[in-house]
């Protein structure tokens, strides 16, 4: 049992699957870099998420077989642990991973999903490298596992400097984009004005319809007319 856990934890720790944009409505992106690198509360926050998350059956299929394309020694790895909750911890947060590179494919983010699939499988060589590393007693299969497993992390430093290379640029790119947007509203400031001036005022309409639906102004009841005094008699004279 102490050897699994010792592995899951390389599993958890080298990032199952690498981080991806989330759309807006989804929850926030975890920060760029290995989890054990991200600061505390977006751990606790990630890792209370694939807790908690119920799986579903069918994604989950749609997972085991994207990973037994592109990581099977993690996937076969995962699939080896018994039945419990430990083993459907694991299986949520393959399920959030996957979710996260398919999410880069339905937004048309093809270069940045290329290179998170890449990542994927390196680190899936590293850690299948790290572990028979850490089982083998021969000195000189130890020797050459250590040089690859060194060639694989050299691998994957270049491809995360590619990777946040690739970010930059989009971030820059939106940049630009607010600027230039920025700058036509101003060249239009009137414009601007006029159209926020009749925002504001069909709000005031709006919220004086609502109140006077919701609260009708009471009259004030009529008080009957008063009856003409009667007039005073006079005794002839």
């Amino acid at each position: 049992m102490s050897r699994w856990i010792v592995m899951v934890l390389m599993l958890l720790t080298t990032g199952l699957l690498s981080w991806a944009d989330a759309p807006p409505k989804s929850p926030p992106p975890p920060p760029p870099g290995h989890g054990r690198h991200w600061p505390e509360d977006a751990r606790r926050y990630w890792r209370n998420r694939w807790r908690r998350e119920p799986i579903d059956e069918n994604k989950w299929n749609e997972a085991q077989e994207f990973m037994r394309l592109h990581s099977p020694r993690r996937l076969a790895f995962v699939l080896s642990l018994p039945e419990g909750p430990f083993r459907d911890g694991i299986r949520r947060y393959i399920l959030g991973r996957y979710r996260d590179i398919q999410n880069l494919s339905e937004q048309n983010e093809t270069e940045l999903h290329d290179l998170v699939v890449k990542r994927l499988e390196l680190e899936d060589q590293a850690w299948g490298l790290s572990v028979d590393l850490a089982q083998s007693e021969n000195p000189d299969e130890q020797s050459r596992l250590h040089n690859d497993l060194s060639d694989k992390v050299r691998q994957l430093v270049a491809l995360g400097f590619q990777e946040r290379q690739l970010r930059i640029a989009r971030l820059e790119k939106a940049v630009q984009r607010e600027k230039d947007k920025l700058a036509a509203e101003k060249e239009r400031t009137d414009e601007v004005v006029a159209e926020q001036l009749n925002r504001w005022e069909r709000e005031g309409q709006s919220v004086h319809r609502r109140v006077s639906t919701t609260n009708p102004t009471t009259q004030p009841l009529e008080t009957p007319e008063s009856s003409e005094p009667a007039e005073t008699m006079t005794p002839e004279q």
